[in-house]
């Protein structure tokens, strides 16, 4: 059975499921029914005539896929301590470009060693026959040596002893094989001194590994090179040592070119041709005009280029067609790759670029150097997105500059627009006591707007280090995304004038070949004569349906005499002279402001069965009457309606469950008011919310204490300065809440918010960068005075009373606290919610 068999059926075969992959796991169940496989022969070639040209391939059964995955997630945990820095494979924060570049660093400083006493060597190691050598009693010992638990060792191996295998031959299982080796193992790259004792010491250690694994080097495959300065005589003793051949450069290396002297467009000539491959066995006879977007690309060469590819990169609702800059998603590529290398100075490859190319300074302020290889080239390209999206979080202020660093969000630079203070003041200098930002200094220093955008900058109670943070992320984490959307609003000049238009236009009920055609043209990028013959690809620019005039676009779709007979078969009235300008935009931009959105889209669907029939007639078709276009825009356009009607029904029902069970639960669901609900015997739950004076920069902080019984305990209003996110927001009324409960030495054992995000990052192990994530810091270090105290989210109508007090506090000028009374602002709700 497939995974999407388990996922769909679970509530029928779940409790099984769960049962046998518990048993293996915990009481030691033999996996010798599940870990059984069938192996299917795929052809290689076209014409296959040997075993060689089959390649086999298996599935693993769901069940074992569930006990592995298992295995891996356990093991992931301490794998970072298992494994050395230069492995991958399970780890989130490790790359294995990181390697890839290493590499191909230490090859360009190797082919760059020309003078000097010590010469290196670097040998790229291929195994025979990889996957099927490794004996599993091998890895046995190898987790015996290394410390693990004897059970653990018995699950990884019972995972590895009970596989078995059968045929498949012309639709029939035959055999049963059960192996005893076969683990993936990946080709090596070695570097080392080209000394002649490192030569048998590699020898040896090669050896020993053959014997012990059952890995066998192939000689024939594996390669070395040498740096320029090594003497023949050194070359000759490691190839009659080892048996490898002598290259120059190694060619590849984990599929990449691992070596470039050469222009980079030649280089990687290989991977266009092979998307050309692609793209030619696609028949593109089939696609119409909208789907020929997915496939622009195949579009041979010698073709006309109506519009600019730097047109069609820009955003629809730029008047363009949203196609990815592939320069700019390159760069994003490789400022992804800075960030790494700024995130994680200690990793092998930054410890390796700084010793090469920053040895005295830091990574943002890197130069190229003296002799950058490719891949340098590349990430200190990258590194400018990267340094344009970098602002600083503020943390105890120290470390930041006010007038000179960037720091402040919602400017283009992060920095003020005006600053009257010290060249040398920092941020601590603008924070009073109660970690609050000083307004008076503010306002004497900054302008206006800089003040209104520095008070959003939420200030942590318990402050950290002041760091530099991707400003284009919630979490202060560089993405591959918000490196590109950068990128891309860099491009754009913001010259266009017509967003709120274009956001219409895509909406437009419409099928996509339609939509196509619309926007040529808007663009101007119809092949009409006037355009073919500015290109020299006719003689004439004249209609070849009326000739009485030049066919511009405006001209062919509404002014020609085909045109015009078309138009007074619709019920539309069209102003025919200022048609003319259609190929600017302002006829369509005009006709949507005349018509409905309904009427426009049947102006545009027949624009396009005249532009239909024009091509058809001109390319020797038959004409047809004026009535029958109009009737066939009408069709075209009511049966494209329908379709779409129809899809999203058949949507619905998928999406919708008709379950009598589930119907009848999602009625009670929706007739249930949400309520208050108290917490458990001798419990006290705390409920927080915020509200926001966005004019006067004021937070309310509303709180309230209750018993099991629902009896308020305590209750706060409390308003505090800030103009933060709501997210922020909530974060700072629950650490004042949380703040002011521990200063009351009240045992809290629920605490509840209507901030989903808040609750969420509580409870998460994940951390990041933001602001927030250092609010959310503080609200877990108050949490550590209430043991077994839970965070958990409530929709709002369980939340009034906080909300209530929230409100009330944006009223206020001084904390207002309640005890053991109920606050007159929420009487009534305080009530409602004692008859739960």
């Amino acid at each position: 059975m497939s995974a999407m068999f388990y996922h769909k059926y679970w509530s029928i075969v779940g409790d099984v499921v769960t049962k046998v992959v518990l048993g293996v796991l915990n009481d030691g169940h033999g996996l010798e029914t599940i870990n059984h496989s069938l192996i299917t022969l795929i052809p290689k070639t076209k014409t296959p005539s040997s075993m060689g040209d089959f390649k086999p391939i298996s599935l693993c059964n769901v069940i074992y896929k569930i006990i592995s995955k298992t295995l891996a997630i356990r093991f992931k945990e301490i794998l970072p301590a298992v494994i050395s820095e230069t492995q991958s494979d399970f780890l989130s924060n490790r790359l294995i470009t990181d390697n890839i570049i290493v590499a191909f660093e230490l090859i360009h400083h190797l082919k760059h060693k020309i003078r000097g006493g010590r010469s290196y060597s670097a040998l790229k190691l291929d195994m025979s026959k990889a996957f099927d050598r490794v004996e599993w009693h091998y890895i046995q010992e190898v987790m015996r040596k290394m410390g693990f638990h004897n059970k653990w060792i018995s699950l990884i191996m019972g995972c590895l002893n009970s596989t078995s295998f059968s045929f498949m031959l012309n639709g029939e299982e035959v055999g049963f094989v059960q192996p005893t080796r076969g683990l993936r193992q990946d080709d090596s790259l070695l570097l080392c001194e080209a000394a002649n004792n490192l030569a048998r010491a590699i020898k040896k250690v090669l050896d020993i590994y053959n014997k012990a694994s059952g890995q066998l080097l192939n000689t024939t495959k594996s390669v070395m090179s040498f740096s320029p300065n090594t003497s023949p005589a050194t070359k000759d003793y490691f190839q009659q040592t080892l048996g490898m051949p002598i290259s120059e450069c190694h060619e590849r290396y984990l599929g990449l070119p691992a070596f470039s002297e050469c222009d980079k467009k030649e280089m990687f000539s290989d991977v266009k041709e092979r998307i050309w491959q692609k793209l030619h066995a696609w028949n593109e006879k089939l696609f119409s005009v909208g789907g020929k977007e997915v496939l622009l690309k195949a579009v041979d060469g010698s073709k006309i280029h109506w519009r600019s590819w730097k047109l069609l990169c820009k955003s629809k609702f730029e008047s363009g067609m949203g196609f990815r800059s592939f320069v700019h998603f390159n760069k994003a590529l490789l400022a992804k790759q800075a960030w790494r290398i700024f995130e994680m100075p200690n990793s092998l490859l930054s410890r390796l670029l700084k010793h090469r190319y920053f040895s005295n300074n830091n990574f943002l302020e890197a130069r190229l150097g003296h002799s950058p290889s490719l891949t340098w080239q590349g990430i200190h390209w990258g590194r400018e997105l990267l340094v344009e999206g970098l602002r600083h979080k503020i943390g105890n202020g120290f470390n930041v500059l006010v007038g000179f660093d960037k720091w402040i969000p919602g400017h283009n630079d992060f920095k003020p627009i005006n600053y009257t203070g010290l060249a040398t003041l920092t941020i601590a200098n603008l924070i009073t006591d109660k970690r609050e930002w000083n307004i008076q200094l503010l306002n004497e220093y900054f302008l206006p707007i800089d003040v209104d955008r520095v008070v959003t900058i939420p200030l942590s109670f318990f402050p950290s280090n002041d760091r530099l943070i991707w400003h284009h992320t919630t979490t202060g984490c560089y993405t591959v995304n918000s490196g590109f959307h950068l990128a891309e609003v860099r491009e754009t000049s913001g010259s266009n004038n017509h967003t709120n238009w274009w956001k219409m236009f895509w909406s437009l009920s419409l099928p996509s070949k339609v939509k196509k055609f619309a926007w040529r043209v808007m663009q101007d990028a119809l092949p009409v004569a006037t355009g073919l013959c500015r290109r020299k690809v006719i003689d004439s620019a004249t209609s070849s349906l009326c000739h009485n005039a030049w066919e511009s676009v405006g001209h062919a779709l509404f002014n020609c005499i085909k045109a015009r007979k078309v138009w007074r078969e619709t019920k539309f009235i069209l102003d025919h002279s200022h048609a003319n300008n259609v190929y600017k935009g302002d006829y369509l931009i005009h006709l949507s402001t005349l018509h409905s959105k309904q009427d426009f889209e049947l102006i545009v669907c027949t624009m396009w069965a005249i532009w239909h029939e024009r091509n058809k007639v001109i390319h020797g078709g038959v004409s047809k009457p004026s009535r029958d276009i109009t009737v066939f825009a009408n069709q075209h356009l009511d049966k494209f309606h329908r379709s779409s009607r129809k899809n999203q029904q058949q949507y619905t029902v998928c999406n919708t469950s008709t379950s009598p069970v589930d119907v009848q639960a999602t009625i009670q669901q929706h007739s249930t008011t949400v309520s208050w609900t108290p917490p458990t015997l001798s419990g006290l739950k705390l409920n927080v919310d915020a509200a926001l004076n966005q004019e006067q920069k004021i937070l309310g902080v509303g709180a309230i204490i209750r018993n099991e019984n629902g009896n308020v305990i305590a209750a706060l209003s409390k308003p505090v300065q800030g103009c933060f996110r709501s997210d922020e927001l909530e974060a700072k009324a629950l650490f004042h809440s949380l703040n002011w409960a521990r200063q009351l030495q009240l045992r809290i054992t629920h605490v509840e918010t209507d901030a989903l995000r808040v609750s969420s990052a509580i409870n998460s192990p994940f951390k990041n960068l933001s602001s927030f994530d250092d609010l959310i810091m503080d609200v877990c270090y108050l949490l550590f005075f209430f043991s077994g105290v839970t965070v958990s989210h409530v929709k709002r109508n369980a939340n009034q009373a906080a909300h209530g007090l929230a409100r009330y506090a944006l009223e206020l000028d001084e904390d207002v606290c309640w005890m053991g009374e109920i606050p007159n602002p929420i009487f009534s709700v305080v009530v409602n919610d004692y008859q739960f």
